[in-house]
């Protein structure tokens, strides 16, 4: 392909300097230098056909171009796009919300029975370590409550409420999910990231 920069996108985005970059296939690879005996001979030294695709795919490589975090944009989800993200069981993929006064927090949806689902808020805790933890969203939606017996000391009776479930299509109504379109230093776009960090 040529000789390039190459960005360390494990670590923190630095140069790693000039590499040789080559295709193979479906992936690149690049070398900061090439042995003697790496190649033997040049079987064509016309440019492939595929060139320009090739190329193209290298612009979208994070290795070749590297993350910019100043192009960050926050994109509402269309309705297709959050049934998609959000409707499989066994992904619990999360979503930003504006919904609490124009702050942003994070999200998540868990399904239930029927295609119906539940919303959880991301609550961080910083006590001696941080943790976090997703709590049923009972100020939005409707609920049902039951007073319970408390196991501790003064044995009092507490409410509890959970979230009646709802479908996915009244969840985007009121909540108006969002993510973050993370971009290459080129412009072209990287990744989606669903939480705030």
């Amino acid at each position: 392909m040529g000789k390039f920069d190459v960005y360390d996108r494990y670590g923190n985005w630095e140069n790693k300097g000039k590499h040789f970059w080559f295709c193979k296939g479906s992936y690149f690879e690049h070398y900061r230098s090439m042995p003697k005996n790496k190649f033997i001979k040049c079987v064509d030294d016309k440019c492939n056909e595929k060139y320009a695709n090739i190329f193209d795919k290298l612009e979208g490589n994070p290795e070749y171009s590297p993350y910019d975090s100043s192009k960050n944009e926050y994109k509402y989800f269309t309705l297709d796009e959050f049934k998609k993200e959000h409707s499989d069981y066994w992904r619990r993929d999360c979503f930003i919300s504006e919904y609490y006064g124009g702050n942003k927090c994070v999200f998540d949806i868990c399904k239930q029975n029927d295609n119906l689902y539940i919303v959880r808020k991301k609550q961080v805790t910083y006590d001696y370590y941080t943790y976090e933890e997703y709590i049923d969203v009972t100020d939005i939606f409707p609920i049902t409550s039951k007073m319970v017996k408390s196991n501790r000391y003064p044995y009092n009776d507490k409410e509890e409420k959970h979230m009646i479930p709802i479908t996915i299509e009244q969840i985007f109504e009121t909540m108006k999910p969002m993510y973050i379109q993370k971009y290459l230093a080129n412009g072209r776009e990287y990744k989606k990231e669903y939480e705030i960090t």
